[in-house]
């Protein structure tokens, strides 16, 4: 059974999307060596770990009963009255997160307008998403020392740990070569990435090529693949390091995404050209790597999103364009331009969070022991 004495805060949720919020923010506290836990609720939860939102006074009433959370977290969708006021009966402090116009849309159309502006102004804080939001809920009777204009916490993005010294020991190995990486690669992808490799090659006869395993037990056979198809090919499972001969390096092992995008500056993200079954683009573009993709963005689409937008990654409608990118990628201007947009994208959401974080974390100093 959970630990009674650890604070627990509500995260209602609007979308799974959400869901990454939460544990960014949960991450931040930890970090921080705050003790606490999350129930987060979604209007219909499916595969998450959520469970059902409570709608109306009777059923919040009986989930802050059982659960005894010390504040809740309103993340998007649509404030609703009557679910808010079982929790100022409570003292429940009410923090509004992605705050927007579609948060206001119901309380504000209330035939009661006076109770909607009191109950805005019960509020502990806003996190709006502009300034024109925080007009819209100072003039719908939030008060203004409650609303922070913040960028959106979805936009966060958690950086993926990697061993310094491993990275270190192979980038002395690799030297100048040029690298480019394949994240999330499956037998199926090889004929597409070794033509790829091919075309590329032609242009940095040096260049070596990473492919990282959607599933590890795959490496050896996505590299006998390889191998039959001319190239040299090494697998780091065997203890193997990639030499000069090497052109293909199978990273088939547990050491995780991240030393391998802090490496290569050059990601494409398999399955983007299937079911959009691939990583998070947001945790290559952390590190550095100027993502490739196809156009099948899976339940990523709303990272791509403003990475795309900010001209971050380089999107492809056909596998055959896949070398051709490679290539124009390893222009040092050409692929440093979008590293720093991707980073400028992937950091933006950061201060949203540290200042979410500090919002509970004074809710957690000031709980009695």
């Amino acid at each position: 059974m959970p630990n009674a004495s650890v604070p627990l805060i509500w995260a209602r949720c609007d979308e799974p999307a959400h869901l990454a919020q939460v544990a960014a923010i949960e991450k931040l506290l930890q970090a921080d060596g705050d003790d606490v836990r999350f129930i987060c609720t979604l209007p219909d939860p499916k595969s998450t770990d959520a469970i059902v939102a409570p709608n109306g006074q009777k059923a919040v009433r009986s989930f802050l009963l059982a659960h005894r959370p010390i504040a809740l977290l309103w993340i998007g969708g649509v404030i609703d009255q009557a679910s808010l006021v079982p929790c100022y009966d409570y003292n429940l402090p009410v923090i509004a997160l992605e705050g927007s116009d579609r948060m206001l849309s119901r309380i504000m159309g209330s035939w009661m307008p006076h109770r909607a502006r009191a109950t805005l102004a019960k509020l502990h804080a806003v996190f709006a998403l502009n300034d024109r939001i925080k007009r819209e809920f100072m003039a719908s009777g939030a008060p203004e020392d409650i609303i922070t204009v913040a960028g959106s916490i979805s936009e966060a993005s958690v950086v993926l740990p990697y061993r310094e010294d491993d990275r270190v020991d192979l980038a002395d190995v690799l030297g100048t070569r040029p690298v480019w990486l394949a994240a999330g690669a499956t037998p199926r992808d090889v004929f597409t990435l070794c033509d790829a490799h091919k075309e590329a090659v032609r242009q940095a006869h040096r260049l070596l090529l990473i492919i990282a395993p959607k599933d590890a037990r795959d490496g050896r056979e996505i590299a006998a693949q390889c191998t039959g198809s001319g190239w040299n090919t090494t697998l780091r499972s065997l203890g193997q390091e990639p030499t000069e001969a090497t052109q293909i390096y199978l990273a088939d092992d547990e050491d995780g995404m991240g030393l391998w995008y802090r490496l290569a500056p050059i990601t494409f993200l398999a399955g983007t050209f299937g079911n959009g079954d691939c990583d998070d683009p947001f945790h290559a573009a952390a590190l550095g790597s100027v993502v490739i993709h196809g156009p099948a963005h899976g339940p990523h689409a709303q990272r791509f999103a403003p990475l795309i937008d900010a001209g971050a990654t380089l999107p492809l409608r056909h596998p055959d364009d896949l070398g051709g990118a490679v290539a124009q990628l390893m222009s040092v201007d050409k692929a440093a331009e979008k590293a720093n947009a991707g980073w400028d994208v992937t950091s933006r959401g950061v201060g949203a969070a540290l200042q979410v974080t500090a919002t509970l974390q004074a809710l957690l100093d000031g709980k009695p022991a």
